[in-house]
């Protein structure tokens, strides 16, 4: 806004997406590295790493066959979760509950048979 233009440095810090802070470009949380984006971490160990929570709309699992710690994921029309060591995967949901439910006492032990039934 005046007789010519006026040049200001912008200077981040390096591989971090820049943002507009109302008075300057400065470095935002989110980092990237290599083809991976990292919000809230300058180490992405996935094509998107977040250290914070996530919130959305919604959420697409494509079919998943890996077992990762802590992982939820979709294989074969069921949602599987697995827990903090990542050798143990667990159906969360299947896409018909009434006939996998008739299935739960092919699954139980004779005792846990007998423990469900005098609960």
């Amino acid at each position: 806004m005046g007789p010519g233009p006026i040049y200001a440095s912008i200077s981040p810090a390096s591989n971090y997406l820049l943002q507009w802070d109302g008075n300057d470009f400065k470095e935002s949380n989110v980092y990237s590295n290599v083809g991976k984006l990292g919000v809230g971490t300058a180490a992405p160990a996935e094509q998107l790493h977040l250290t914070g929570r996530l919130r959305s709309k919604g959420i697409v699992l494509d079919e998943n066959e890996e077992i990762l710690k802590n992982q939820i994921t979709c294989y074969n029309r069921s949602f599987y979760g697995t827990d903090s060591t990542g050798l143990r995967k667990k159906i969360l949901m299947k896409e018909d509950l009434a006939s996998e439910f008739l299935l739960i006492p092919e699954q139980l032990s004779d005792a846990n048979k007998t423990d469900w039934k005098r609960k």
